[in-house]
This record gives C-alpha cells, structure tokens and sequence, in this order.
C-alpha cells in the first residue's frame, strides 16, 4: 500500500510539472549542469510577518524568469508567499496569484533531490492586467530579493 501511494504521489507530481504553462523567456534558459554555491536562508532581517522587505524594483526584464529566477530560499513555501505579498500590481494593485507547480531541474547544495532541485512557477494577475504574469521562484537558494520590473513594492511597518 505505501508503495502504491508513493508512486501515486510521484506520478501527480511529474504531471504538474510536466503540464506547467509555458512562456517566452527573453534570456536562455540557465545551465541546469552548474552547480549553484548560494546561502540557503534569508537574513531574518527583512521577513516583516507575512512578507519581506524588499526596497528596490530590478531593471532587469529577466528577473523572475526560468533563467533568472526569484531566490527566495528557506527551503519553504511560505517565503515564497512572503515574496509575493511583498508586490502590487505597478499602479499598486493587489496581487492574485496560484502556484502552477514545478519545472526546470537545477543542481544546488541546498536541493533534496541529489543535490539538486526544482523551481517553482506562479501565476500573477492583478486587476486591470492585460494577462497574467509567470514568475519562477527558487526556495532552496537566497540572493537579494528585487520586484520584476512592472511590479511596485509594498511598505514595510519595519523602515
């Protein structure tokens, strides 16, 4: 029986991994050979309750795509949810967003999977956007956090 649900469970996963929405990246994907040497936590500095603080907008149109993902690291969903309760919309709209699930295999010091690991994908929408928007997210690594570029940043009660 638990050989039965373990399969079950890696057959729904590979499913939504293999049927996540596709996009147009401007950049090329990255190298899922090299191996990543990133910290695996945040500083506890810039976690205000629900969500970081994050002071700069990125110019980089890339950012936040499978080549330039969003490192939220923690090794947890709930920092990539503090990351999205972070953004507005750019004229300070409130955020819808749904995680689409996993793709994009890379290797990491900090993965579970052989030292590697996964990216997460979430959709963005907020109201009045023309469609809705791919954001790649790393929970294994950390680099200082920006907004993709079209997105404004909430106050923090912390500056």
């Amino acid at each position: 029986m638990k050989l039965f649900i373990t399969l079950l469970f890696f057959a729904c996963f590979l499913t939504a991994a293999c049927n996540a929405p596709k996009v147009a990246a401007t950049a090329t994907k990255a190298d899922p050979e090299k191996m990543l040497n990133l910290p695996a936590d945040p500083p506890a500095s810039i976690i205000d309750g629900n969500r970081f603080i994050i002071t700069e907008v990125s110019t980089d149109p890339t950012y936040g795509s499978e080549a330039n993902p969003v490192r939220v690291g923690g090794r947890s969903p709930s920092n990539e949810r503090r990351f999205l309760e972070a953004l507005y919309g750019p004229e300070g709209q409130e955020l819808q967003y749904v995680r689409q699930g996993s793709c994009c295999f890379f290797k990491t010091k900090n993965g579970l999977l052989n030292d590697g690991a996964l990216l997460d994908i979430y959709e963005v929408t907020w109201e009045g956007a023309p469609e809705p928007i791919l954001i790649y997210i790393d929970m294994y690594d950390y680099a200082p956090l920006k907004a993709p570029k079209g997105f404004s940043l909430k106050k923090s009660s912390k500056l």
